[in-house]
């Protein structure tokens, strides 16, 4: 049975984390190729300290957006009552540059990731931009990441 979501949609049931840890609320658009999500920074954040949260937290909210993608694309194939977002491993950050010194208590983040590309052996790469409601550039990277095969993920 195909899934399908109205967009947008709460991404806390495609990422595998559970609040305070899950940090993207919102996927605003997925398809087969890119995500954008939201983030909305509240003083509550698992992160905040002074009204303010590190710039290289950023690399946690492009993994979890690429973390979006993938359970979003997993889920719509899969039978609602056999859906668990599927666990994945960030291996590495190339080229992050932040161009801001951190995030700010009260911002509304968007984060737009890409999948360059996604082997069968579980291996991905993602073109990640982090904007704030301004639309100014706060942090991109170029992610590597590993979802492990299981059974149902084996095409």
């Amino acid at each position: 049975m195909t899934q399908t979501h109205i967009l947008p949609c709460s991404a806390l049931p495609f990422i595998p984390h559970e609040p305070p840890m899950a940090l993207v609320d919102t996927i605003v658009e997925c398809d087969a190729d890119k995500i954008t999500t939201q983030i909305r920074l509240h003083e509550t954040h698992l992160f905040a300290q002074n009204g303010c949260i590190p710039i290289w937290v950023g690399i946690e909210f492009m993994a979890q957006s690429a973390a979006a993608w993938s359970g979003f694309n997993a889920q719509k194939n899969t039978a609602a009552a056999d859906y668990q977002a599927p666990i994945g491993f960030l291996l590495g950050t190339r080229d992050y540059a932040c161009h801001q010194a951190h995030f700010n208590v009260g911002d509304v983040l968007t984060v737009h990731a890409e999948c360059l590309l996604q082997s069968s052996e579980g291996l991905g790469s993602f073109d990640c931009r982090v904007l704030n409601q301004d639309g100014v550039l706060m942090a991109q990277a170029r992610l590597s990441v590993y979802q492990p095969r299981t059974d149902s993920t084996v095409q």
